[in-house]
């Protein structure tokens, strides 16, 4: 999961992919948009996963991807 991406010059956008369980940390990274896909998840209950540590990314992520 990610939260933060913008879209920069030449088809590139710009992703932040959290760490766990903060995710105020962790890295950026520049890739093509088709590498991404929306999952629609409301973001509390992204952090709540994150926080811990992936468990209950299961029924999130369920017919997500």
């Amino acid at each position: 999961m990610r939260f933060l991406r913008m879209a920069i010059v030449g088809g590139h956008v710009t992703v932040f992919v959290h760490g766990a369980p903060n995710p105020a940390s962790g890295s950026i990274y520049f890739m093509t948009e088709d590498r991404i896909k929306p999952l629609g998840l409301p973001l509390t209950n992204a952090l709540k996963c994150v926080q811990r540590l992936g468990v209950g990314s299961n029924a999130l992520l369920r017919g997500k991807i």
